[in-house]
């Protein structure tokens, strides 16, 4: 488990300010935390020790908060599967065979290739290549082929995986399912987002020999709770352009200080 020995406050702060977005939108303490955490020079597998079991409790939560409190009329009270899966079968069995081990390709090469690779710059460029993706082809993502599909599954698979960046990507496929944000899509990214983390989270601590903090992630389930309600409360109150934007120019500056600093390490170093 990473060691917070200075900053805590900062690093609280910033905590707990993701599992907020991530609770409205679905996705925020991967794609944002990953840069932030990077550009506060915290090495990459010590942050995904911390910000992957976050994000598994943010996105957990945040079901069990959607269910609790937004589907109460009969209409919707149809189960658990129903509810927060697409209703594409096609689509759940590519997440499932391609996307999901693709995981492990991409986590396996941060084993292998972690101490030789700069990092800050591979995953500004990510995320500048994930925005804009999603800028261009948000309106059109549903025409493409089964063939693309398949493709565009593996490589945010494999994404996540080498650099907790893929969540951009996965929004903006499922956000392509249903148009309604607030709900539907935010259901669908939050049960999705949940899967992949699972899937990384486990793959990571075999790969890593990582052992969790319970009382630490006891401490985070603190946080998390009161965030999730949090930002449950915020999404009704707020525009879902807004909320489609906010997430877009937080990745942008996350990317362009990511980039810049390491560029500075070439430098330097």
């Amino acid at each position: 488990m990473i060691e917070i020995t200075q900053n805590i406050n900062t690093f609280y702060f910033v905590i707990f300010f993701l599992i907020i977005i991530q609770s409205m939108i679905g996705i925020g303490v991967l794609v944002l935390g990953t840069p932030i955490l990077l550009f506060l020079n915290y090495s990459l597998p010590d942050l995904l020790s911390v910000l992957l079991p976050i994000s598994i409790l943010t996105s957990l939560t945040n079901i069990l908060v959607i269910r609790n409190f937004n589907f109460q009329n009969k209409k919707n009270k149809r189960g658990f599967a129903e509810n927060y899966i697409p209703a594409d079968k096609s689509l759940k069995n590519m997440f499932y065979f391609i996307c999901l081990p693709s995981v492990f390709i991409g986590l396996i090469i941060l084993k292998s290739f972690g101490q030789h690779m700069n990092f800050k710059i591979i995953i500004s460029f990510v995320i500048f290549s994930s925005l804009i993706i999603k800028l261009t082809l948000e309106n059109k993502i549903t025409n493409i082929s089964q063939i693309k599909k398949k493709f565009f599954l593996f490589l945010i698979g494999l994404v996540h995986g080498l650099s907790n960046s893929g969540g951009t990507l996965l929004a903006l496929m499922l956000t392509s399912i249903n148009k309604d944000f607030k709900l539907e899509s935010r259901m669908n990214i939050t049960f999705f987002y949940l899967v992949l983390a699972l899937a990384q989270y486990s793959i990571f601590l075999i790969i890593f020999k990582y052992i969790p903090n319970f009382y630490w992630v006891i401490l985070m389930s603190i946080f998390v709770f009161i965030g999730s309600l949090l930002g449950d409360v915020l999404i009704k109150i707020i525009k879902q352009s807004i909320l489609r934007r906010f997430i877009d120019s937080l990745a942008l500056l996350s990317a362009i200080f990511l980039l810049f600093d390491g560029f500075e390490l070439i430098k330097f170093n």
